[in-house]
Parts: C-alpha cells; sequence; structure tokens
C-alpha cells in the first residue's frame, strides 16, 4: 500500500496527539524554567542534574534519548554518531519544536532500525537550524554522521513524549 506525505503526516499527527492527550488526561501544558514542557499542576522536588561531560564528548545516541537520561545532557555540548533515515519530521514535532527556523530530520543509532507504524518509518527526531543545514541534504538513508548539540525533551507528568536532539552541527563520520 502506498501513503502519501499527507496521509503519513495525518498518521503521525494523529499518534503524536492522541499519546499526549492520553498521557496528559487532558491537562493544560506549563513551560518549566528549563524550557521543557511539563503537564498538570503538581510538581515535584527538583532533581539536581549532573554536570554536562566536557564539550565534545562522544555519548551514545540511545543513552542521550533515553527518558533517563535526556534531562542530563540538556544544554550540554556532546557528540553522538547516528544513522540517517530521512528529512523532515512527518508531523511529528510541529506541537513542540520551531521547525520553522530548523531543518528536522530523523536517525536511527547505528545498526539500529526505524519504528514502523501504519507502514510509516520513524527514527529519532533531530533538528538544526536552517543555516548549518547543507549538508543534510546531500545525505542517503543509512550514511553515518556526527551530531553535535543536546538533547531537549518534552514532558507530561513526567514522563517523556517527546524529543529531539537539537544540532550545533552535522558531519559525516
Amino acid at each position: 500500500m502506498n501513503s502519501s506525505p499527507l496521509g503519513t503526516k495525518l498518521i503521525h499527527c494523529i499518534v503524536t496527539v492522541l499519546s499526549i492527550l492520553l498521557l496528559s488526561g487532558c491537562s493544560t501544558p506549563l513551560s518549566s524554567p528549563t524550557g521543557e514542557t511539563q503537564q498538570g499542576n503538581i510538581s515535584s522536588p527538583a532533581q539536581q542534574t549532573p554536570p554536562c561531560p566536557p564539550p565534545g564528548t562522544a555519548v551514545p545516541l540511545s543513552k542521550v534519548m533515553n527518558s533517563s537520561f535526556i534531562r542530563d545532557y540538556k544544554n550540554c555540548d556532546i557528540v553522538v554518531e547516528a544513522t540517517f533515515l530521512k528529512m523532515g519530521d512527518d508531523g511529528g514535532l510541529s506541537l513542540f519544536y520551531d521547525s520553522s527556523a530548523n531543518t528536522t530530520f530523523q536517525v536511527v543509532e547505528p545498526g539500529g532500525a526505524p519504528q514502523v507504524f501504519g507502514g510509516v518509518s520513524f527514527g529519532i527526531y533531530a533538528g538544526i537550524p536552517k543555516s548549518q543545514s547543507d549538508l543534510l541534504f546531500n545525505l542517503k538513508q543509512g550514511d553515518v554522521i556526527l551530531l553535535r548539540g543536546a538533547p531537549i525533551g518534552y514532558f507530561n507528568h513526567g514522563n517523556l513524549v517527546s524529543g529531539v536532539f537539537n544540532c550545533t552541527s552535522v558531519s559525516r563520520k
């Protein structure tokens, strides 16, 4: 079955919205001082975030984007190795990430495979300022790349809803 780009975007938007509604209980989002999107009106005591590793430290992508670690690397300057999957976010980040200022794309862990839903492949979301995105348009699915930057997590009642690796640079490995 061939799916149109509009159909793909619609499926992803529906999945994202349903995930948010199920996790939020339809509560109103609150923005935290750290820029993370929170839901609900009960806050837990602030956890102390560990210090960032030295700039340019290599960290596995799966660890950085894991819900247990994503906050630990917020605002750090780290490098992750990834395999390019495709351009765009299929509408999955439109509620969370400024795709008008950033070029969005999807990657997978080296040796990993994308998730498939409704016949559409999805990877880990990443974004980079448009002015830094030229290399992306020369990549092919499967190219190994290095992403430098930090993750951004979007949470609902303490649960990771979505995440994006916000790049300051992208290079071929």
